[in-house]
């Protein structure tokens, strides 16, 4: 996975609200977590850099709603959230995936039009209701059903079941398989800033997944140019990196 420029799309304040991180216990504890190398959703591989816009709707149909468009100053890139029923996917354009191209004018185009386009994405999702889960999720060459209980989830990632991250008894419980980070041992506050594959439990039962690239950029770098289908503005400054 690209390194050299950190991910955004996290929805900082999203993030801060569903995941509440260092709730319980020590800032500075760290521990080892569980990783993997290969998801695949639909057959799509997610964990590859980028994805063409053909791809993804492939792989996950095409009756999304564009809910949100941003320009992120801190990184320079673009992000776009569609969603579903029992998904939301959030696009990420950066200049560097896309050479010769201008994510800008393509996403401001009517009707969705970046959809036909030739740009490409990496991609977050997040399933807000596994009741509908109907995704065909595949990690490491496993499956993840809508069923998997905490004790299935802790006999195939001991590591990352072994601590959790934020929630007091009888609230939702947060646990991080990381991606590609091998061996890898983590502060509690440094795990929005790494990619991970977030398994959210209630109660022994799995509540919520979230597929996060990992945040980099502060609240105020993000310009919105599209709200709930509205356009707010056609033009964006192009910021400098933080």
């Amino acid at each position: 996975m690209r390194t050299k420029t950190r991910s955004v799309f996290v929805k900082v304040a999203t993030v801060l609200l569903t995941l509440p991180f260092l709730a319980l216990g020590d800032a500075q504890a760290q521990a080892r977590r569980n990783h993997v190398d290969s998801v695949t959703v639909n057959g799509l591989n997610v964990f590859q850099d980028t994805i063409g816009m053909a791809q993804w709707q492939n792989a996950f149909g095409k009756d999304g709603v564009t809910r949100r468009m941003d320009f992120i100053e801190c990184a320079a890139n673009h992000e776009v959230d569609v969603h579903f029923t029992d998904r939301k996917i959030t696009l990420e354009f950066f200049p560097e995936d896309n050479p010769g191209l201008d994510p800008e004018k393509l996403l401001a185009e009517k009707n969705d039009a970046y959809r036909q386009s030739p740009l490409r994405a990496r991609l977050w999702i997040r399933w807000e209701d596994i009741p509908r889960f109907r995704d065909d999720l595949i990690v490491d060459g496993k499956a993840i059903s809508a069923q998997m209980t905490f004790e299935e989830f802790k006999r195939r990632f001991p590591l990352s079941a072994s601590r959790k991250v934020g929630g007091f008894p009888g609230e939702e419980e947060n646990y991080p398989v990381l991606l590609g980070k091998s061996g890898s041992v983590l502060k509690d506050e440094d795990l929005p800033y790494e990619p991970a594959l977030w398994f959210t439990f209630r109660d022994g039962k799995l509540l919520r997944l979230s597929l996060l690239r990992g945040s980099a950029c502060p609240p105020h770098s993000r310009h919105s140019f599209l709200q709930d289908g509205k356009l707010l503005r056609l033009s964006l400054l192009r910021g400098s990196a933080c």
